[in-house]
């Protein structure tokens, strides 16, 4: 085990300098089934942060960036009609992942829905084993909806 979260962050490394306790915690977070929350400036490589984990980990990565007009069905999912095999198909949404990066959470403007929203999302990440990497610059959001966080 230890080589393996070991060889996990030196290929992280390649692609990120500077920042191994931030690494570290990432990597402590997926061990121990929790979520990650990302704050910081923009641009200062939180998705390539999540997107070089999942590598790392020969994982899928998937992001959601957050919008006023989300609905579950863009996380999840949706079972559509397709006219031409006549049958009912699903489109997995982007949930279905091990690594997912729910980009700007705080953008939503309705708090409720904010709410509904994010425990939605963990319900779904403990459900199927995601590690979840959340973007948010709004704490006080995240502190009354998140039941395991570790922050960076």
């Amino acid at each position: 085990m230890r080589e393996n979260i070991l060889r996990i962050k030196e290929n992280m490394k390649k692609v990120i300098i500077g920042k191994d306790e931030v690494m570290d915690k990432n990597l402590t977070a997926l061990l121990s089934g929790g979520h990650v929350l990302l704050e910081d400036l923009p641009g200062t490589g939180k998705t390539v942060l999540a997107k070089s984990l999942a590598k790392s980990m020969n994982g899928e990565f998937r992001r959601v960036q957050f919008t006023p007009d989300l609905l579950p069905s863009d996380v999840t999912g949706l079972h559509y009609f397709n006219q031409k095999e006549g049958e009912f198909q699903f489109r997995e949404g982007p949930v279905f992942t091990q690594i997912l990066l729910a980009d700007e959470i705080s953008i939503m403007l309705d708090v409720i829905t904010q709410a509904q929203i994010w425990n939605f999302l963990i319900e779904e990440t403990e459900k199927r084993n995601i590690g979840m990497v959340i973007v948010s610059h709004n704490r006080e959001l995240l502190n009354k909806v998140c039941t395991r966080i570790v922050e960076l």
